[in-house]
């Protein structure tokens, strides 16, 4: 006498089931744009804007253009495509970035400025 297994059953269908995701997921893998790691280093003006704002260094785009026609900002020229390279980007902004004053870099320019104001006055 046969009994038949529907637990069995099942298990050989989910594992059918399992086999053709992993195809898709492969499939689709191959499909699917390079991850943030993998991107290149160059972007143009546009994605150079998006990838500074992403990032909280938010410049309208009108700046960033006028900052580029100063060649105030690092870039390149292919034909007359701009060319950004993040790691410029990145190390352009770092060197725009200022610390705050501490406390008593403050009370000493404060101090400097007064002093010139009270010879100004006198002299």
């Amino acid at each position: 006498m046969y009994t038949h297994n529907p637990f069995q059953e099942i298990a050989v269908r989910l594992s059918r089931i399992e086999n053709c995701l992993n195809t898709l997921k492969e499939k689709t893998n191959s499909l699917l744009p390079p991850s943030n790691s993998e991107l290149p280093d160059t972007c143009n003006f546009i994605q150079a804007l998006q990838y500074l704002n992403e990032r909280g260094y938010i410049i309208s785009k009108s700046k960033f253009y006028k900052l580029t026609a100063s060649e105030s900002i690092p870039h390149k020229r292919f034909g007359n495509r701009l060319v950004f390279s993040h790691a410029e980007l990145l190390k352009w902004v770092e060197l725009q970035t200022v610390q705050k004053n501490t406390c008593r870099e403050a009370t000493l320019q404060l101090s400097k400025s007064a002093n010139r104001k009270k010879g100004g006055r006198n002299g």
